[in-house]
């Protein structure tokens, strides 16, 4: 089976910011992360995202609200 190729993206700090967002609609991306991703993916990366976000697990945001 081949292996494919992937990076794992932090959400807070490498994709948006701040780093430890009250709400959600604090949350803005860091400029060129869109076209960085798009890239990686172009050149045949998988590129999930990773977070640990207290605040899903605490239900006090969905999972769905932070879904692109």
């Amino acid at each position: 089976m081949a292996m494919g190729r992937g990076v794992f993206l932090d959400l807070a700090g490498t994709l948006v910011e701040p780093l430890k967002p009250e709400r959600l609609d604090q949350i803005t991306l860091i400029s060129g992360v869109v076209e960085a991703i798009a890239r990686l993916s172009s050149a045949g990366f998988v590129c999930p995202v990773v977070t640990v976000q207290s605040r899903i697990a605490k239900g006090l945001w969905s999972l769905s609200e932070l879904t692109v």
